[in-house]
């Protein structure tokens, strides 16, 4: 159990990090990602 949760979460901040990542860059850069 203490396993699981622990994978989950860390997964849950890896995928939340990645988001942040990409909306940044798309931030950074619109016309390059948008077109």
């Amino acid at each position: 159990m203490i396993t699981n949760v622990t994978n989950c979460h860390t997964c849950a901040i890896a995928i939340i990090e990645l988001v942040a990542i990409v909306f940044f860059l798309t931030l950074s850069w619109p016309g390059k990602l948008l077109v």
